[in-house]
């Protein structure tokens, strides 16, 4: 009796550390097939939109450095805001189809599939897994897939 819990905890345990990757594989299909919807629900706008506001604030903090109630602190703001508008504007599912599209191609622009373009891909914790897609010389597009319930999804393309 003690054999077969071992058994069926071995088991358990082998298909929550593969979960993440059969959603790896489902949007590998999905942009193979260009299909918006699949990819859609994969995808958490909002936190992707969160992720990047975030990485603009803070580039934009970072380069104009201005102090509150200041000329440059006012300038620093409404770029800020004007940049976050962008962001909903711009980022929508086509957006992330378009963008892994992109990378997901070959020197020639021959189209390449996720799970052959991943160079990583791993838990950062029990609840975010890190999928790397690297190679050509191109800078390495991240996608952070984060649980949500009982599925995974990407919050952040980066």
């Amino acid at each position: 009796m003690k054999w077969i819990a071992l058994f069926v905890a071995l088991i358990t345990a082998v298909m929550l550390a593969a979960w993440p990757y059969v959603y790896v594989h489902r949007l590998d299909r999905a942009l193979a097939a260009s299909d918006n919807g699949a990819i859609r629900e994969m995808v958490d706008l909002a936190a992707v939109r969160d992720h990047v506001r975030r990485e603009i604030g803070e580039r934009v903090d970072e380069k104009l450095r201005g102090e509150q109630g200041s000329v440059l602190g006012w300038i620093q703001k409404q770029v800020k805001r004007l940049g976050s508008r962008a962001v909903d504007i711009a980022i929508d599912i086509e957006w992330v189809h378009d963008t892994l599209d992109k990378r997901l191609r070959d020197a020639s622009g021959q189209p390449l599939r996720l799970t052959a373009a991943t160079t990583y891909a791993f838990y950062e914790s029990w609840d975010r897994f890190l999928v790397t897609i690297g190679g050509d010389g191109k800078p390495p597009l991240h996608m952070r897939w984060e649980r949500e319930g009982g599925r995974w999804r990407i919050t952040a393309l980066y």
